[in-house]
């Protein structure tokens, strides 16, 4: 699956494009599997002022993380990603001052393929997101 956003930044049209290349792989070469893992929730409604939405994913399959962004929009103010294992939470996820150049370019965490952040079977991801909308 290929999948580009392209944000255009001005009031004049843009134009853009993609380039993608592949490269085919030999016979019994071991590769590894990538895809992307994504918490969302798309039915947030954000009344004027600050508010908050947490939600929770519990892990069903072992997922080793390489590569870890957030992304919020223009009012987002502060995102959290926590993992509990056990009784035994931590923050795996933050960004305290969310700002709107973050959208399609937010902070990120990258672990080597060797030594990936595991989320094992019966962990519990919590993400917590914040806003202020300030447009009433």
């Amino acid at each position: 699956m290929l999948q580009a956003h392209i944000i255009n930044a001005n009031i004049q049209p843009i134009k853009v494009s993609d380039l993608v290349q592949f490269e085919l792989a030999t016979e019994g070469e071991e590769l590894t599997e990538a895809s992307y893992w994504v918490i969302s929730d798309n039915q947030v409604v954000l009344p004027e002022g600050n508010s908050a939405r947490t939600k929770d994913c519990t892990i069903t399959e072992e997922t080793k993380l390489v590569f870890q962004l957030g992304h919020m929009h223009e009012w987002g103010s502060k995102m959290s990603v926590t993992r509990t294992r056990g009784d035994a939470t931590e923050e795996i996820y933050s960004v305290d001052e969310w700002t709107s150049e973050f959208r399609d370019n937010g902070p990120t965490n990258s672990y080597p393929v060797n030594d990936p952040l595991v989320l094992a079977v019966g962990d519990v991801v919590h993400l917590n997101c914040e806003w202020n909308n300030d447009t009433g």
